[in-house]
């Protein structure tokens, strides 16, 4: 296969980035924070404003409405904790079943809604667990090929700017690609 530029926008835990920039020693600056993302049921008592529980030992849950008002109403799920736990069990080589398991254990003991919260867990297809991290390179480009986004250059998941830095950053570079016309 014969390519002008290859883009890489794989996110956080870019395969590219580890193919592209094989020298390039783990560029991901952990911030010691761990975080799951899934959905559960709407329950009535939700209301329709988000609700955050911290609990000892740098551990919170999150709750957010998502749409309230159809019959598909569901409730965000963020579930997080500082330290470095997850790490130290390599979560990131755990299935889906174990890493819920895994949170199931970091979150013994906290009251609200836990329980409700990792039944739902345990429940959903649409699990998704990452470490808080954020990705610093000195360079996001190697030759002919380029990092977008979290892939070249994650400010972090709770900084609410991925989408807008990976936006600006593809705005940028296809400027950059018309301005050298083909070279």
């Amino acid at each position: 296969m014969e390519v002008d530029v290859v883009v890489g926008a794989d996110g956080q835990s870019s395969k590219t980035r580890r193919l592209a920039f094989p020298s390039i020693e783990d560029p991901i600056k952990g911030l010691g924070q761990y975080t799951a993302y899934f959905t559960i049921p709407f329950e009535e008592r939700d209301g329709k404003f988000a609700k955050w529980y911290n609990a000892p030992s740098g551990r919170c849950l999150f709750l957010r409405l998502d749409n309230v008002y159809s019959e598909n109403a569901t409730a965000r799920t963020y579930i997080s904790i500082m330290g470095d736990e997850p790490r130290k069990w390599g979560y990131d080589k755990m299935s889906i079943g174990k890493q819920k398991k895994m949170w199931r254990e970091l979150l013994q003991g906290c009251e609200w809604e836990a329980e409700r919260v990792l039944d739902g867990m345990d429940a959903t297809d649409d699990f998704y667990m990452q470490e808080i991290a954020q990705v610093r390179m000195d360079s996001f480009v190697h030759g002919r090929v380029a990092l977008l986004g979290d892939a070249g250059y994650c400010p972090s998941p709770i900084s609410g700017m991925g989408t807008t830095i990976a936006i600006v950053g593809g705005y940028m570079l296809a400027g950059e690609l018309v301005r050298c016309k083909g070279d």
